[in-house]
């Protein structure tokens, strides 16, 4: 017989099973503790990756109107696929604004511009690289160390220089020191800045240009811009149109310039006008073969056209022959 629990006993088995309730319990909401926890991480992820959606979204809205921004000023971030084509450092969308402002401020509205944006942003290119790196040379031979290019220099450089002395001569009396020149100029100085740093002093801290020596540059490229300009516009009058074309400031330059920098521009336009004459070439050979294939496609609907009429042809003359068989048996 088995002996009877003590009042104590059951009051102890109570506790432990009470106890273990309790502990599911705790353990019940520490699960729940745990879930919920796991449950605001996600929701946190969630949301920190919407939010980065949304930024990189923002972000790329901002972007593309600064990319438009930076093609209209001719930045070296966004340089535009006419640029690309023809292996320019200069944004040449920026040169046909210029141009069409121009004429445009001299009382000439109906001026077009036909490729005359290609050679003058190539002028620009090489006219700069040439007196820079021509007058940097210059320095190097007379001194040491730090390497100042001040005004004082490049003039001398110009004067020393024959080609230049006859090209630029006639224009330093007309220069106004205080006049800031490179508002004159197609492309946003920062662009100028940044080409001539890369460009043609290859990043090198010996090299110093100076504030004054920049103006006096960007007054001389603002000289030969207007000139150009001038001088293409009169062969376009000659020539009874109302086109500026590559080939009237080719010719401008050729009366403009002298010397080794003529060379220069010339062979960097040259290269530039065969690449515009394969593209034009390509675009009225794609042009061709659209005609091509327009004129096969019309020529199988006619084809098919004239199958119908035949085979209509055929149906009426098969009527007549029927009702003229039909008339023929009636009469006998």
């Amino acid at each position: 017989m088995a002996p009877k629990s003590t009042k104590s006993e059951k009051s102890s088995t109570k506790q432990q099973s009470t106890q273990v309730a309790v502990a599911k319990e705790s353990h019940k909401d520490s699960q729940k503790k745990e879930l919920h926890k796991e449950s605001h991480k996600e929701s946190h992820k969630e949301s920190h990756k919407e939010s980065q959606k949304k930024d990189s979204h923002k972000e790329s809205r901002e972007e593309k109107p600064k990319q438009k921004r930076e093609e209209k000023t001719g930045s070296d971030k966004g340089l535009n696929k006419e640029t690309i084509m023809v292996g320019l450092m200069f944004n040449v969308k920026p040169f046909k604004t210029w141009l069409k402002t121009y004429y445009k401020n001299t009382n000439r509205d109906n001026v077009k511009i036909i490729n005359a944006h290609y050679m003058m942003a190539a002028m620009n290119e090489v006219f700069i690289f040439n007196m820079l790196t021509g007058a940097s040379d210059m320095i190097k031979k007379q001194q040491n160390g730090l390497l100042d290019l001040s005004l004082e220099r490049f003039m001398m450089y110009i004067q020393r220089t024959e080609h230049l002395l006859s090209t630029f001569g006639r224009f330093h009396s007309k220069y106004e020191p205080g006049f800031d020149y490179s508002k004159q100029m197609p492309l946003d100085k920062k662009i100028m800045d940044k080409f001539i740093e890369k460009k043609c002093f290859h990043k090198n801290q010996s090299l110093h240009i100076n504030k004054d020596t920049m103006n006096y540059l960007y007054y001389l490229v603002a000289q030969i811009n207007t000139h150009c300009a001038e001088i293409a516009y009169v062969f376009s009058q000659y020539a009874k149109k109302t086109t500026v074309s590559g080939e009237g400031i080719k010719a401008s330059i050729e009366i403009f310039f002298s010397g080794k920098l003529l060379v220069d521009v010339m062979t960097k336009l040259e290269q530039i006008t065969n690449i515009l004459k394969n593209k034009s070439k390509k675009d009225s050979d794609k042009g061709e073969e659209k005609e091509e294939k327009k004129g096969k496609k019309e020529e199988k609907k006619k084809f098919h056209s004239d199958d119908e009429d035949d085979d209509d042809e055929e149906s009426e003359a098969e009527a007549e022959s029927d009702e003229s068989e039909e008339e023929s048996e009636d009469d006998d």
